[in-house]
């Protein structure tokens, strides 16, 4: 715990060593039998991961991105993983899976398609301007998250991370003011389960499918699982492997 405080204390709380703190925690208390805790260790795992892949997929090229994006579906696998040992999933449970799931789908191919949308026609020139200075930015931001030395000038890391990333959120922040395409696509990556519930049309049922590794200990092990996900208009999602 103490070497996860210095992590979150030097890095912040959403950087990648601090989400590979929460996956061992959760490793370790799925070891202990106790899948309600690995669940939240694993829980926020995925959350980090999802937020770093979010800003590295504006910095990084295509590949490098399906790379990160990588330890986030290894995220959703340790959560599930999680999830199926449980003896009683009750419906906090259920909306938090059903969260994860959504959220895990389609990360990637909504980065590469993000990137593209914004580098087509139709922007004026001040609009162009900013979402070059916003690339940039986020493409330091991937290279010192991704490849920080912690051992050496702490202090320093930490200022330049957190003043990377409030000039970044300043830019996008005008971008969105700027340009629609920008303003939905950020509004596209809010993705939970009481949202989608809200857009679906009356009397309508979504059926969606997940596929993960389940996480065997004992051997280490992989094994294919699927999740089917039944969600209406009233919010309460059905989740069964």
């Amino acid at each position: 715990k103490r070497a996860m405080s210095i992590r979150a204390q030097i890095l912040g709380s959403d950087h990648p060593d601090v989400a590979e703190s929460h996956e061992s925690y959760s490793r370790f208390y799925r070891l202990q039998k106790d899948a309600l805790r690995g669940l939240k260790a694993a829980a926020s795992a995925h959350k980090i991961r999802g937020k770093v892949f979010e800003i590295v997929s504006a910095g990084m090229s295509e590949s490098d991105a399906l790379t990160v994006s990588r330890l986030q579906q290894n995220a959703a696998n340790s959560f599930f993983s999680c999830y199926a040992e449980m003896p009683g999933a009750t419906d906090t449970h259920v909306g938090s899976a059903s969260d994860v799931l959504f959220s895990a789908k389609g990360g990637v191919s909504n980065g590469v398609f993000q990137r593209r949308r914004f580098t087509g026609t139709g922007q004026d020139s001040v609009t162009q301007n900013l979402l070059v200075s916003w690339r940039e930015l986020n493409t330091q931001l991937s290279s010192l998250i991704v490849g920080a030395d912690v051992s050496k000038n702490q202090d320093m890391l930490k200022v330049k991370l957190d003043s990377l990333k409030n000039l970044a959120d300043e830019i996008e922040s005008q971008l969105a003011k700027r340009s629609v395409s920008f303003r939905k696509a950020k509004d596209f990556q809010n993705v939970t389960t009481k949202r989608i519930a809200s857009l679906l049309p009356t009397n309508s049922t979504l059926v969606e499918f997940f596929k993960y590794d389940y996480l065997k200990l004992h051997p280490d092990t992989a094994i294919t699982h699927y999740l089917v996900c039944v969600l209406d208009k009233s919010g309460k999602p059905i989740i069964k492997d």
